[in-house]
């Protein structure tokens, strides 16, 4: 059968199509490529479909986190930097910006740390992770010459007093009893997480002398203590001499109760239980600082003593605090069984007692200057009892500040205090000041934005800012409140420092 023929031969068979007028012509046009363009369009984006849509609200850190790490000058094969910065954002969504660089020093894009061949000893790197034009994380790394390295919880308790060291692996002490009796050398944990450590037998260094700790993110502690007399109590150490600790973090609950007398002093702290320094003999010397600490515990005290409680440290002797945050919980109650044995109680978000000494305070120089200090921490106090014999002063930062200044502080937390018969001072950032020097304290920039509720049958000075204020001026007030009291009693109240009676004298 021979083929239908499509020539020219039956063209009079169509249609006669009128010729196409132009701007039908461009229309058509037009409308193809843009139904091209969304074709292609819808191909790009299932190929390169993110992870999360870029306008993605992620639950970013309340703050710039901060990273300190080191590693050893022979090193080649590394170690991977922790991402807990990122949250739930893929690391590629980050923009890495190098701020200081050193040779032989490199972060790959991955978070793997390492060096090369004619690195130096004392190169240094910093690092920004910024997301959406924001800042997020600051890394530094340093390159040193360490004496050994730790990989587990046998290896950490073992330490030799005097040495230098690098953790290298996440370490577990659960149900490892013990601690580290005396340490006077250098260990930088790299920010590896050391987690369940229990308090049953206090800090997990007895004592820190002259030594210098980094990076130490402590999680999931635990553990009641009952302490019978004087002492000192803290998660990171008991008590550190002359000691620097920088860019670490405790996490978890812990409950300590003390059966002390009246006259033994008890200083407890989230992270340090007493912190001590010798005296500045000069303006030039540097002093001894405790940086970046951050607290998420949440700290419980009972019983009896002379007591000074911190979120972060009790008792701190002549160092410095900078970039300091508390997050946790803390409570403080004495019951009437323990009220006959309480001294007085100085309570702080961050730090329950800080006193400065000098050799010499001219008016030519300053006081020492701490700051940076935030407490989100609430902080709840009941006290059944007590007299005119007891002094009870809580602060959002402070108990007590003594011979120091401090600038840029904020308490975002709630103060609860019920107190019966023992007389309080209280302030949203300071409970009480005291100046022995020939200088002015300076409190300044500041900001008090949670609230301050207080119940007592005793006199009580309460002030947004500071309880009972000696020799101490503020500036640059941000916010403050004006505390809420109940009682018949109240002598003093003010919306920054305690000022005239506002409330009845019954």
């Amino acid at each position: 059968m021979a083929k239908l023929s499509h020539s020219n031969d039956n063209s009079a068979l169509k249609t006669p199509r009128a010729p196409m007028h132009k701007k039908k012509l461009t229309i058509l046009i037009s409308v193809s490529v843009t139904v091209l363009l969304l074709v292609a369009g819808i191909v790009l984006a299932i190929v390169f479909w993110p992870d999360k849509v870029d306008d993605q609200d992620y639950d970013m850190p309340p703050r710039k986190m901060q990273y300190e790490y080191y590693v050893d000058h022979e090193d080649k094969a590394g170690f991977y930097l922790s991402d807990n910065f990122r949250a739930e954002v893929p690391l590629k969504e980050f923009t890495k910006t190098v701020i200081e660089s050193a040779d032989g020093l490199v972060l790959g894009d991955d978070l793997l740390v390492k060096v090369e061949d004619g690195v130096e000893i004392g190169a240094q790197a910093v690092y920004n992770f910024s997301y959406k034009n924001k800042v997020i994380a600051v890394v530094n790394v340093y390159v040193i010459d360490a004496d050994a390295y730790i990989n587990n919880a046998t290896e950490l308790l073992a330490v030799s007093a005097d040495k230098t060291y690098i953790v290298k692996n996440a370490i577990d002490l659960t149900g490892v009893s013990g601690n580290v009796s005396r340490f006077i050398g250098t260990i930088h944990f790299n920010h590896h997480p050391v987690s369940g450590f229990n308090v049953e037998n206090g800090g997990l260094f007895k004592e820190l002398d002259g030594a210098t700790i980094t990076g130490l993110d402590l999680t999931g502690v635990s553990g009641t203590l009952t302490h019978t007399n004087y002492g000192n109590l803290g998660v990171i150490a008991n008590y550190a001499n002359n000691t620097r600790i920088r860019y670490s973090s405790v996490r978890g609950s812990v409950s300590i109760h003390s059966t002390a007398s009246s006259t033994e002093a008890l200083y407890v702290g989230g992270m340090i239980g007493y912190a001590n320094a010798v005296k500045r003999k000069d303006y030039t010397t540097e002093e001894v600082g405790y940086v970046q600490l951050v607290s998420y515990l949440d700290l419980s005290v009972s019983g009896s003593g002379d007591l000074k409680v911190g979120g972060l440290i009790g008792g701190v002797r002549n160092a410095t605090l900078g970039e300091c945050y508390a997050y946790g919980k803390t409570k403080l109650s004495v019951d009437e069984n323990s009220v006959g044995s309480l001294g007085n109680i100085y309570l702080g978000g961050l730090v329950g007692v800080l006193t400065k000494q000098y050799d010499a305070v001219t008016t030519s120089y300053l006081l020492d200057e701490s700051s940076q200090l935030y407490s989100y921490s609430d902080i709840e106090i009941a006290v059944n009892g007590g007299g005119a014999h007891n002094s009870i002063n809580v602060g959002g930062i402070f108990g007590l500040l003594q011979n120091h200044s401090i600038v840029n502080a904020i308490y975002g937390g709630d103060l609860d205090v019920s107190l019966t018969r023992a007389p309080l001072n209280i302030g949203g950032i300071i409970g009480s000041t005291d100046n022995s020097t020939a200088l002015k304290m300076n409190v300044r920039a500041v900001e008090v934005k949670g609230e301050i509720e207080i119940y007592s049958l005793a006199s009580v000075n309460a002030g947004g800012l500071i309880g009972v204020s000696v020799e101490t001026q503020y500036s640059n007030v941000i916010a403050s409140v004006m505390p809420k009291i109940s009682t018949d009693t109240s002598k003093k109240q003010g919306t920054q420092v305690a000022v005239t009676a506002i409330a009845s004298e019954n």
